[in-house]
């Protein structure tokens, strides 16, 4: 049986309790969060006795840059299960300008008016709210108190890439050339080969999949995995891993409502092999001779 709902006692933050504060000293602190905390005082901002709101179901897809995350939630979305997405927010709407722009235009609002608004506009006809998360913003959320008060079971979905390298690689142009889709046009850039860039970037999406790892061990959480390789070859196993889960009924059948293409090119292929050939070949091909 698939479980992926968050177990998280009821109450208000984690800062609440100092042993739990200890323990999540281990995840990076979200530069969102920073951003917002440092124009709205904490002991406030997240004053759940504000939010009188039903919870609500969710799906969150917890991601990594350019690990097929848009192109996931592209496809739920025309499944009726995540909501639509804009040009703007790629399904991402914990950044610190969204939040800041929004507590702006209403100054007596708090986070919980924030998640209000986003469960009023961002939930899908099938009764999910849904969103993109990377795991500095779900452990925000929870220690916050935003998971355990808005949701009823949230859903974890994530989604992988077998080949790391190419997804590091692809980080890297997208860094370069600020083209985080195929929606947006890109900058003129003078593409530049860094293999010290390139193993950054491995490194960081390695500690990001390990520090997920950790985050749905300690709170009981099997998530939902996809792997990019897998639903490109075949998308309909999208809505194959998602029937076990929602009521096909509450499910449509039209093509996603934002066309996305391939962004890699023969360019991301040749800084592969180049970025591999710095390195020994340390074992023989499988089926070679020892």
């Amino acid at each position: 049986m698939l479980q992926s709902s968050l177990r998280t006692p009821p109450g208000h933050a984690s800062r609440m309790n100092p042993v739990l504060d200890g323990i999540y000293g281990m995840f990076p602190e979200s530069p969102h969060q920073k951003l917002v905390e440092k124009e709205y005082d904490p002991a406030t901002l997240y004053d759940w006795d504000r939010y009188d709101n039903a919870k609500v179901d969710a799906f969150l897809l917890c991601f990594a840059n350019r690990s097929g995350s848009t192109y996931l939630a592209n496809h739920m979305a025309s499944l009726g299960v995540f909501s639509e997405r804009t040009l703007h927010n790629n399904f991402e709407y914990f950044t610190g300008p969204i939040i800041l722009n929004f507590l702006r235009q209403n100054p007596d609002a708090r986070f919980p008016e924030f998640m209000a608004h986003l469960i009023k506009n961002f939930t899908s006809q099938s009764g999910y709210f849904s969103a993109k998360l990377s795991i500095d913003i779900v452990v925000w959320l929870t220690r916050t108190g935003a998971m355990a008060r808005c949701f009823r079971a949230p859903r974890f979905l994530t989604i992988i890439r077998r080949n790391i390298i190419a997804q590091a690689i692809s980080h890297v142009i997208a860094m370069q050339t600020s083209q985080w889709t195929s929606l947006k046009r890109t900058k003129d850039a003078t593409l530049t080969f860094n293999p010290d860039e390139i193993a950054a970037s491995v490194r960081r999406i390695a500690v990001g999949r390990a520090l997920s790892e950790v985050f749905f061990t300690f709170h009981g959480i099997t998530p939902i995995e996809f792997v990019y390789e897998d639903i490109v070859a075949d998308p309909t196993l999208i809505r194959t891993t998602l029937s076990g889960i929602v009521d096909p009924s509450r499910m449509n059948n039209v093509p996603p409502p934002l066309r996305l293409e391939r962004q890699a090119t023969g360019l991301n292929a040749e800084w592969e092999e180049r970025f591999r050939q710095l390195f020994p070949k340390l074992v023989a091909d499988v089926g070679s001779p020892a």
